[in-house]
């Protein structure tokens, strides 16, 4: 599983790669519940999709997730097992509505027991390009303030966005047993999970693909080559760092059956 990873915040390459520039102030590291650059296709109306860019929430908030629990959830739902992601909850509909997207980023991190204890690797494509990793992304909409401003006489349509809507997403993973990357990572006897990682000329065909590809993508046979290296986190970050809450909690059986 993919919990931390460094955001892809540079403008003269999605300008380069995608035609568009992210405007928004962004943290470096993302963690669950930080906000993560993301891309999405978007129609105009005549039909005709290009990339969208904007902010998302790295774990995907569902539809009918009550105000009282959105700061809670995205930290129980940052990756979707590609095994049971079109029958779960959290993702079936957002699965069934082809809500397919992107979160570019530079590397992400995992840990090692190879030594015998935990180290932190930095995971990325061979020559260190910024990359992708495929997503499924869902829209929340807050009813009560929604009721709320519609009763006010010329909302702030700024703020009613705001305070309304969250944007998150979910990245993608699969099993990684056979990988010759990942299926070194995190503990001996833990299963092994890789997320679905894409180059930018895979962006757009997995962006449009609808569930049969999503199937061919999800094989991992089209993943490019990975490395891993040391890199263990400063004094400084680890005290910025926050605590990523146990993906496994005592109500495992609710837990399985949500996400």
């Amino acid at each position: 599983m993919c919990t931390n990873f460094s955001s892809n915040l540079d403008g003269q390459w999605s300008l380069k790669h995608l035609g568009i520039v992210l405007t928004h102030d962004l943290p470096l590291e993302a963690y669950p519940g930080y906000l993560a650059p993301f891309l999405r296709l978007e129609k105009n109306v005549s039909g005709q999709t290009s990339f969208n860019l904007r902010p998302a929430r790295f774990g995907l908030v569902p539809h009918w997730t009550q105000p009282g629990e959105v700061q809670r959830i995205s930290r129980y739902t940052y990756n979707a097992r590609s095994e049971s992601v079109s029958t779960k909850p959290s993702y079936r509909l957002p699965f069934r509505q082809r809500h397919w997207g992107v979160v570019l980023l530079k590397d992400f991190f995992e840990p090692s027991y190879e030594s015998g204890q935990a180290q932190r690797m930095r995971i990325s494509l061979l020559d260190d390009e910024p990359f992708g990793i495929a997503c499924l992304w869902d829209e929340w909409t807050n009813a009560a303030d929604q009721q709320k401003w519609k009763e006010v006489q010329n909302p702030d349509q700024s703020q009613l966005a705001d305070t309304s809507r969250i944007l998150s997403f979910s990245m993608l993973t699969l099993n990684a047993d056979r990988h010759p990357v990942m299926s070194r990572m995190h503990a001996l006897g833990e299963e092994k999970r890789t997320p679905l990682v894409l180059t930018v000329d895979q962006f757009k065909p997995w962006l449009e693909g609808g569930h049969e590809d999503a199937k061919h993508w999800l094989s991992g046979e089209q993943m490019p080559a990975l490395k891993a290296q040391l890199a263990p986190i400063s004094k400084a970050s680890r005290k910025r760092a926050p605590s990523v809450v146990n993906p496994n909690p005592s109500n495992s059986a609710e837990q399985g059956q949500l996400f």
